[in-house]
């Protein structure tokens, strides 16, 4: 409201002070009064497209208008808009107006149940949420530091329920070179071995650790972070462990042949056939060391003919090592051999070895006619595949000629084994 004094005679001279006295009365007579109440209590109200100022706070207005027709608009975001027209007199008129909510129901869940829940980028909750929500598109997103984030766009309708399931947030993942001083030493990530160095492994993001143990080495282990599509190199320098052998660990780790034959030669003797193997790996004639290691059993010396000395060992040894293939590869070799050096074969006891690896696999149908082979040395190992293809009866039949035989200290546990099938 304005009032312009020269319309009413009154000049302003400056330093003056002017009382100016409205009339509420007289005010009165002239408009007609409006009492609006709104609900939710944010709403707008627009007269005639005019924006109405909530001066109360809660959704309560008192107005003066003129006497005529009005236009009253009330709307506010996630309500259904509501227009009235309103006649203006003598007496007060009154408006009480609540608005429709037409809000959508969204629920969230994430499967990782630590992720933050962001939607539209203000974080709502970790690993769940619900509530009310505008209708339209929303950004929904879940986060959590190691792991790549999931996002969506989703629209939903007026009313509408909804409810967003986020799969298993996926390890953000980077890389780890492994270096050791020297190479070619097994190493583990976590615990879990992952080969020789050097090597580059993918691995999810975050803190892992790394080390390297051995045959003759100490374990050494480092922590590292890794991040996310990023490469961390890490160099591990090996620690020799104190003892007899210790100048030959180093020096076929670091590719003396004549050591690696010396500490394979070594762990043969006491029956450690995975480091035998572990060094025959590492010699670069592996091939021809393991199948023709008879060839120097003639007119060699005493460090190149023991591979000849082994002869039956090896078939023992990838028997006992798992692989029941590669030892009964070399079955027919060890015969013809150790046959046409004029000695008496005995190999078919070792059939025994290799029936016992296949029967670990329960590849049965190969186990037994290795066992058959091994003739009594093989009759327990009979009853075992026998058993296990449900056949009692034949597997009695063996475990009891078992019995038949000066059988030393394994009579219990074949008696146990006859009773454990109802014999």
């Amino acid at each position: 409201m304005s009032v312009e004094f020269s319309s009413y005679g009154i000049e302003i001279v400056p330093k003056a002070t002017y009382i100016l006295t409205l009339s509420e009365e007289k005010f009165k007579k002239e408009k007609c009064g409006l009492v609006a109440t709104v609900k939710p209590e944010t709403a707008y109200l627009y007269i005639n497209d005019v924006f109405v100022e909530n001066l109360s706070g809660n959704g309560f207005y008192q107005l003066y208008l003129p006497k005529g027709d009005y236009v009253c608009r009330m709307e506010q975001k996630g309500y259904r808009p509501n227009v009235q027209v309103v006649s203006v007199g003598k007496a007060t008129q009154n408006l009480s107006v609540e608005l429709e909510s037409v809000m959508a129901e969204l629920e969230v869940k994430c499967k990782t149940g630590t992720a933050e829940l962001y939607i539209d980028g203000e974080l709502k909750g970790n690993g769940f949420w619900k509530g009310s929500i505008f209708a339209g598109e929303h950004k929904i997103e879940a986060r959590l530091p190691n792991f790549e984030s999931s996002s969506q766009t989703i629209s939903i309708a007026e009313k509408e329920s909804r409810t967003v399931v986020i799969p298993e947030l996926k390890r953000s993942m980077g890389k780890i070179r492994i270096e050791t001083i020297p190479s070619m030493i097994p190493v583990a990530v976590d615990g879990k071995d992952v080969g020789l160095s050097p090597c580059t492994i993918d691995i999810e993001s975050g803190k892992h650790y790394v080390s390297c143990k051995s045959y003759g080495i100490e374990q050494t282990r480092s922590e590292l972070e890794v991040n996310s599509g990023k490469t961390e190199t890490v160099t591990l320098k090996v620690q020799y462990s104190d003892g007899v052998f210790k100048d030959s660990y180093k020096k076929a780790y670091e590719g003396s042949l004549k050591d690696i034959l010396v500490l394979t030669i070594e762990a043969g003797r006491h029956r450690n056939y995975e480091e035998a193997f572990f060094w025959i790996n590492r010699h670069p004639q592996k091939d021809y060391l393991i199948q023709h290691w008879t060839s120097y059993w003639h007119n060699k010396t005493d460090e190149e003919s023991i591979y000849g000395y082994w002869q039956f060992n090896w078939i023992e040894m990838y028997s006992l090592a798992g692989n029941p293939e590669k030892a009964l590869e070399l079955y027919p070799i060890a015969k013809r051999e150790e046959e046409s050096n004029g000695g008496i074969f005995s190999g078919d006891l070792y059939m025994r070895y290799i029936g016992e690896a296949f029967l670990k696999k329960k590849e049965f149908d190969k186990a037994i006619p290795c066992f058959e082979k091994a003739e009594k040395d093989g009759y327990e190992g009979l009853g075992d595949c026998y058993s296990a293809k449900g056949n009692k009866q034949l597997a009695a039949c063996y475990y009891r000629k078992c019995l038949n035989l000066d059988y030393h200290d394994g009579k219990k546990r074949v008696e146990k084994k006859l009773k454990d099938i109802g014999f």
